[in-house]
């Protein structure tokens, strides 16, 4: 708060013809599985609007909101989500049982307070719409057209990773189990090390193509070899990216696993 009334004072002698009219925030949660997102406002929130929006409008200020941005999911959708949110006045009571900030009723009380936090009654959303021009549609495409990396390095890039791991394990799994049936089923008992490994080099496995149909592949050790390195890869490339999270935003990530 001390902050807020020093920058107030700095702005309005460095651009008198401007004046505050709200504040920002973002909330960097993991992307919910339901399709929603995490713009709401916490009890903190709650309590910062309040502060700023009775004293602010009091001295004649513009009415203040708040507006809570959720870049995981803006990322993850490639669409922006955020909200713009105002408190009721303290005295005020809803005379709507279970009215959501959205004006929506939800009346199971769990699913009101995932949706909205905790302060659900304070606070009311408004409706926003936004636009950019040319120019800057133009300057944002030049800015992020190299950066690739910020992607690779948020936390849904370490669930894509979790889930292709657990298709490559599956994949050895599956090759190792071929392996194991051809061989008990076409080497004699006494064949020996060489005999086996020389008929199996000599079978090619089937797979099935992208348009349907049916070409020659490589050998079932062949394969598992590539398997192998995929999955070598794969562990590599998701501990790099959990190391740079780490010395970026100083942060260790952890990834639920997926059933």
């Amino acid at each position: 708060m001390p902050y807020m009334i020093e920058l107030a004072d700095v702005l309005s002698k460095s651009r008198p013809e401007g004046s505050i009219c709200g504040w920002y925030h973002s909330h960097p949660f993991e992307p919910l599985d339901d399709g929603g997102d995490h713009c709401w406002f916490s009890d903190t929130d709650v309590t910062n609007q309040n502060q700023w929006q009775t004293q602010w409008e009091k001295l004649g200020g513009d009415p203040f909101i708040g507006i809570v941005i959720d870049p995981q999911t803006s990322q993850k959708n490639r669409a922006m989500h955020f909200g713009a949110f105002r408190n009721y006045p303290n005295e005020w009571k809803n005379p709507i049982p279970n009215q959501c900030p959205d004006g929506q009723i939800i009346a199971n009380d769990n699913e009101r307070r995932k949706k909205w936090g905790s302060a659900w009654r304070s606070y009311y959303r408004l409706q926003v719409s936004y636009f950019t021009n040319t120019q800057s549609q133009d300057m944002f495409s030049w800015m992020t057209k190299d950066v690739k990396w910020i992607k690779d390095i948020c936390p849904s890039a370490f669930a894509d990773h979790q889930i292709n791991t657990k298709v490559l394990i599956k994949d050895l799994h599956d090759l190792a189990n071929n392996i194991q049936d051809q061989g008990s089923s076409n080497f004699p008992a006494s064949g020996g090390i060489h005999q086996t490994s020389s008929i199996l080099s000599s079978q090619k496995a089937i797979r099935t193509s992208k348009d349907g149909g049916s070409t020659k592949g490589d050998s079932p050790f062949d394969a598992t070899k590539q398997r192998s390195c995929h999955l070598a890869v794969n562990a590599i490339a998701q501990e790099l990216r959990r190391v740079a999270n780490k010395s970026i935003f100083g942060t260790n990530l952890e990834v639920k696993s997926t059933k």
